[in-house]
Formats: C-alpha cells, structure tokens, sequence
C-alpha cells in the first residue's frame, strides 16, 4: 500500500509536462499583480464613493441645520411681534383719544393735476411715483396706482380719463389700462403733442425773470425746454441770459467772461442776484411798464407802429438810464439834463435833445 501510495504522489508523465509548459510558468505572476491592482482600484473607489457620500450627507445636514435656526429665528421674531402688539395698539389708542393725530410726521400730500402747465403736471408724476416706490404693493400692481392717481385729478381730467377708458373698452383687442396710459392721457388734456411744443415755444419767446430769483426762472425753462425737445447747451445759455431782468443781465454780460455751460450761466446770475439790489435785481411790474411805454416799444423791444420819433413826454434814453443806478446817486431830470430835480418838477423852458444840446420847448413841441 505504501508504494501504491507513494505512486499516486508521484507525479504522472502528463503533469511534468503541464508543469514544465512554457506559458504557465511566465504569465501566471502578470496575472496575479493584475488582479491584485485591480482589486486595491476597486477598493479605492468604494472608499471614495463612501467619503463623496459622507460629505454630501454632511453637507445637507449642514442645510437643514441653517433652515431650522432660520426658522427658530423668524418664530421668535413673530412671538416678539405678537407679545408688543398689544402694548403698540394701546399707545395709539392713547394718542388719538387725547388729540395727538398728528403726533407722527404724515407723508407729504399729493399735488392735484388740473391740466395748468408741464411744471404742474411733472410735480403731480414725482409726488405719485414716490407714494408708488413707498408701498411695495401698490407698486406692484398698476390698478392700484390708478385708483391712487385718480384722486389727484381735477374734475375735467377725470371726464377726459374716463372717456379714454370708454373708446379703449369699445376695441375689439384691448388691454387694461396701466399708469403710463394714465400719464400720456393726462399730457393730452394740455393738447396735442405739436401743440404742447407750440405753446412752450411761444412761452420761451415771452419769458422774463420778474420777481423771481435766477434758478426759478431756470427751472420753468427747463420744463419749457424739455416740451420742444431742446438739448443745444449755447442756445439754452443764451435764452436763459435774455430772460434775465435788464439790470441783472447787464451785470452778468460785464464780467467779461463767457459762460460756457448753462449751469456756469446760472451760478454767475445767482452771485449777481445776492449783490445787486433788490430794485435793480426784482423790477417792479410798474416800473417795467412805464419804461416800456416812455420808450415806445412792444415787448420784443421794436418801436410800436405809428411811432417815428420821441415826443414831449416820450424822450431817448440815454446809456446812463440803461445802467442800473447806483445807491446815492443824484437825481437828474431827463427833460434838460440837469441835476437836482426830475422831469415832473422840471421848470427849465429848454428841453435837452440827448446830444449836449438844448432846444427850446416851443420849438421841439411844434416840430
């Protein structure tokens, strides 16, 4: 038995020449150091796989915990609100049973727009689009800023906004209004677009500074300018200039600098408003008008027709009297030119001519 077994162990001709085959002995070693890397690649990436896992669960963990203190937050915020509003209620219950309505500041009431000028209608656009930014609910929805709108408008624009509602109903294809329809409507009370640049352009022809300062009369230009689409720099200058009054146009003219912008223009004609005075810088309307009808001319300053030459009471002027005056300066009657006294109690038989010489009355009268 013990050889049989010692045979079986031995190995056959067949296994010695599988053992001694060319092709197991190389390739088996490749084969294992394949599988193995293989296997520690696989491995890598499970881990991998369970870290990316890892962290993303860390990460909504991390949400979930923002969202719950953000929540934790908002409810005690509205728990504070809910444990005052009580106390705030009592407080204004206070104030209005002892007479303190107006205790805190109100916002500012809307203009009403009753179609008088650009400058009405662009302060009544600014004052309601300040109530629409203020209230985000009402900016937001444009039937309630023409339900807003609507009660800052005079009895005529109202007629004429309800009659454009009417003929954009009665269209097949329409739309609902909105506050921009509302806006170009209201223009339209004031006319047409051509007739709006008319007027502006008719008004810009015939504008004077008057009683007011330098910067008012700029901001209704500016409106008037804005109407006929004006934007040359040099002409708004020059018009603006022209628009001053005499005395103060003169003053501005003798500085001897040119303005090149109208925002230059306008700080010169303010520091000669604050030095001058009062009766030289605000004419009155008397005074402006009598000047005008002593010398003879409309208001663009031509001589009116059937006008040829000054008369007894209608004499040139002189450069003197286009100057402003000067605080203590004698009195000087324009009748001879002489000092002392004025025209109305003038009692010298000879008129001067405004060139040095003087003419008997008689003779300048019959002439």
């Amino acid at each position: 038995m013990r050889e049989g077994r010692a045979r079986d162990s031995e190995p056959g001709d067949n296994d010695i020449r599988d053992l001694n085959s060319p092709g197991l002995d190389q390739n088996e070693p490749d084969r294992v150091r394949q599988a193995n890397a293989e296997a520690a690649a696989a491995a890598i990436a499970a881990e991998n796989a369970v870290i990316t896992q890892q962290l993303e669960l860390e990460a909504r963990r991390s949400e979930l915990n923002a969202a719950r203190l953000r929540r934790a937050r908002e409810e005690a915020e509205i728990r504070r609100l809910e444990a005052i509003t009580p106390a705030v209620a009592s407080i204004e219950a206070t104030a209005l049973g002892g007479g303190l309505s107006n205790a805190l500041p109100k916002d500012k009431e809307s203009p009403t727009f009753e179609g008088a000028n650009r400058a009405q209608y662009d302060d009544w656009v600014r004052a309601l689009e300040r109530q629409f930014r203020r209230y985000p609910r009402m900016n937001n929805s444009e039937q309630l800023k023409l339900d807003q709108a609507e009660t800052y408008i005079g009895h005529l624009q109202n007629d004429h906004w309800d009659r454009w509602k009417r003929a954009k109903e009665a269209k097949p294809v329409h739309s609902e209004p909105t506050w921009a329809n509302m806006k170009q409507c209201m223009l339209d009370t004031m006319g047409t677009g051509p007739e709006r640049r008319q007027k502006a352009h008719d008004r810009l022809k015939h504008i004077h500074q008057g009683q007011r300062s330098p910067t008012e009369l700029l901001e209704e230009m500016k409106q008037l300018w804005a109407e006929i689409e004006e934007d040359r720099d040099t002409q708004m200058v020059h018009s603006f200039t022209a628009a001053l009054n005499p005395a103060l146009r003169l003053h501005v003219l003798s500085q001897g600098t040119e303005a090149q912008t109208l925002a230059a223009r306008e700080e010169q004609a303010n520091l000669a408003y604050r030095l001058l005075p009062r009766s030289h810088a605000e004419p009155s309307a008397s005074r402006t008008s009598a000047s005008r009808k002593r010398q003879g001319t409309t208001s663009y300053g031509r001589r009116s027709p059937g006008q040829s030459g000054p008369d007894r009471d209608e004499k040139p002027l002189d450069d003197s009297r286009q100057r402003p005056k000067r605080a203590g300066s004698p009195r000087r009657c324009y009748k001879c030119n002489q000092v002392g006294h004025l025209q109305k109690e003038c009692t010298n038989k000879h008129l001067w001519d405004g060139q040095g010489n003087a003419n008997p009355a008689s003779k300048t009268s019959s002439s």
